[in-house]
């Protein structure tokens, strides 16, 4: 739920960034309270950043895909097959959102003016752009790696399928034997034959 609010806020003010500087100006006209203008005004300020403006648009285009795994993953009835599939999916995106990364632009790039009084600045403000493009495409080879790491090993979710009391009416006739050949190369230490016994006697009792 923490993660759903997260990827909301993300979404809501990138969406709506343009009416809520208009909303920020608003309050530094009209307010005479001193401590709302200094927050409006800091806020105002973050909104018309460009760095935060760049990373906020990487966000928005990131987490998405992120959330349709994690969705995938608060399902109960997950198994490593379904989870390797949405991970394949998640590192296809990913990396089609890193190649793409340069397409967002920075404002200040957008307006180039080639005087020599600011020709030095607009240099430096190019070079940061590519620093901050390059930061960013480390963010997306991040993710995968992470998402990799952290399901490595899905083992665990074919165990907890096998136990899953609202499937045992249906494996008690039709025992999920794709579940136990999985769950048995995961814990290869586990008896097969008996373990698959032991799981009969249980469905059986529970039906």
């Amino acid at each position: 739920m923490e993660w759903n609010f997260e990827i909301r806020t993300v979404n809501t003010v990138y969406e709506n960034r343009e009416a809520l500087i208009e909303c920020m100006e608003k309050i530094q006209s009209t307010s005479r309270q001193s401590d709302t203008i200094t927050k409006s005004g800091a806020l105002l300020r973050l909104l018309n950043d460009p760095k935060f403006v760049f990373w906020l648009t990487v966000f928005h285009r990131l987490m998405p895909h992120i959330d349709i795994v994690y969705s995938h993953l608060e399902k109960e009835t997950a198994d490593s097959v379904t989870i390797k599939r949405c991970i394949a999916e998640l590192e296809k995106n990913i990396q089609k959102e890193r190649e793409n990364i340069h397409t967002i632009r920075d404002p200040e790039l957008d307006d180039i003016d080639v005087s020599h009084s600011r020709k030095r600045r607009k240099v430096d403000e190019r070079t940061s752009y590519v620093s901050t493009i390059f930061q960013a495409k480390e963010v997306c080879d991040t993710i995968i790696s992470e998402i990799k790491r952290r399901f490595s090993f899905t083992g665990h979710l074919e165990v907890a399928n096998l136990f899953s009391v609202e499937n045992f009416e249906v494996y008690s006739s039709s025992f999920p034997i794709q579940h136990l050949d999985s769950a048995i190369s995961a814990f290869p230490f586990l008896d097969r034959n008996k373990f698959k016994t032991e799981l009969e006697v249980i469905y059986r009792r529970n039906i």
